[in-house]
């Protein structure tokens, strides 16, 4: 107990780490795919 009380930390940590470049990569593939946004004005036949 008191070793995975000891190492509760670090997996913590790594858990953050691992979510945060997760992040990154899903936020890459999102812009990378992401078609800019049209705006439309009054009048304007849709």
């Amino acid at each position: 107990v008191d070793n995975l009380i000891n190492k509760l930390p670090l997996v913590r940590q790594d858990a953050k780490t691992q979510i945060q470049l997760a992040q990154q990569k899903q936020k890459k593939y999102h812009d990378k795919n992401t078609k800019i946004s049209v705006t439309f004005n009054i009048g304007d036949k849709v």
